[in-house]
């Protein structure tokens, strides 16, 4: 029987626990953690998930500062080096970001309802659509 000095992990975790960015991030940093915190509804985010969250921010930011690195640059006269390795760090920190996402389960195909709960949410019957009730009119 547990004592009124502990609760389980899975209640100490949960709940009304917000996710803040380090004071020391810049402002677009800071700005970009909230948004995602603030897409995502009450009780999502716990004490657990919040260093995965801040990789997948830096992530982020580092992969669309990669881009912006490439957009700058005049293809036909950078060495295929420099381009090679501005694309391989690009494309690492986004499979980065893509993999915490998927960790975290913010991806859409993970909170996107499937499609047994909405023929659940529709009230649809559990007999196949091909058959037809006896007491319907053909």
């Amino acid at each position: 029987m547990p004592s009124d000095r502990y609760i389980p992990s899975a209640e100490a975790m949960t709940g009304d626990y917000l996710p803040e960015p380090p004071p020391d991030w810049p402002e677009c940093l800071q700005a970009r953690l909230r948004a995602i915190v603030g897409a995502h509804p009450f009780g999502w985010w716990s004490a657990a998930n919040e260093p995965l969250l801040h990789e997948y921010v830096r992530a982020l930011d580092m992969a669309e500062r990669l881009q912006a690195m490439l957009d700058a640059l005049d293809v036909q006269t950078c060495p295929v080096a420099e381009l090679q390795g501005l694309l391989q760090a690009r494309d690492r920190e986004s499979k980065r970001a893509l993999s915490l996402a998927r960790t975290m389960r913010l991806t859409q195909q993970s909170v996107a309802p499937s499609t047994a709960s909405r023929a659940l949410e529709r009230g649809a019957s559990a007999d196949a659509p091909w058959i037809v009730p006896a007491d319907s009119e053909n």
